[in-house]
């Protein structure tokens, strides 16, 4: 194991790490000024040295949110939780509620299906990643992830067409989120209330 320094572009921890890389197993980065003190860790470094080693690595030092514990994840890291835990700024509920969903299966990615909080019709289906998902938690506003463009997307921001969510379920393989949202204007873009409007015939 080896500690990470914040100081100037971390190169030197870089350097290091591929230096040690053949005789350590497992890498824990960590940022002492910022440890205990949940001020927010440091994407910057995390990011400059997710490629450094395909060795085990985490991360720790001042993680104050799921959103960052989401964001070291897709960097390819163990969030070490301390100070964020026993505080209860981030609580076990929230973790488990994001470990029940099975990303993996869909390589990062899972359906989510939109309906009608009220009357049940399915109005959309999209894409989420961890951090949509943890953006809809927070928010309460359907937030998905757009595989053309390759970022995320809070639904209505710009049309008005907003998703308030009411209630998140899972299926039973926990691959696929069920939003029942209340649906201001229309779901889809071409100005219909649900997307799901071609008729296709059925075989007897």
């Amino acid at each position: 194991m080896t500690k990470g320094w914040t100081q100037g572009s971390g190169k030197k921890a870089v350097e290091l790490v591929r230096q040690l890389e053949p005789y350590c197993s497992e890498f824990l980065f960590t940022c002492i000024e910022t440890e205990g003190g949940m001020l927010g860790t440091s994407i910057e470094l995390a990011d400059r040295l997710s490629n450094a080693t395909s060795n085990t690595k985490s991360f720790a030092g001042g993680i104050a949110s799921m959103a960052e514990v989401i964001t070291l994840e897709n960097l390819g890291y163990n969030a070490v939780l301390g100070m964020a835990l026993y505080s209860g700024k981030i609580s076990v509920k929230e973790i488990e509620r994001f470990n029940k969903v099975d990303f993996a299966k869909g390589r990062g990615l899972v359906p989510a299906i939109a309906q009608d909080a009220q009357t049940g019709k399915v109005l959309m289906l999209a894409y989420m990643n961890r951090e949509a998902l943890n953006r809809t938690m927070e928010t309460g506003r359907a937030t998905y992830w757009s595989r053309s463009r390759q970022c995320m997307w809070e639904k209505g921001a710009t049309s008005g067409n907003t998703q308030r969510v009411k209630e998140i379920l899972l299926d039973c393989d926990r691959d696929t989120v069920l939003l029942n949202v209340e649906q201001k204007g229309n779901a889809c873009h071409t100005g219909s209330y649900s997307c799901f409007f071609n008729k296709t015939g059925v075989r007897e």
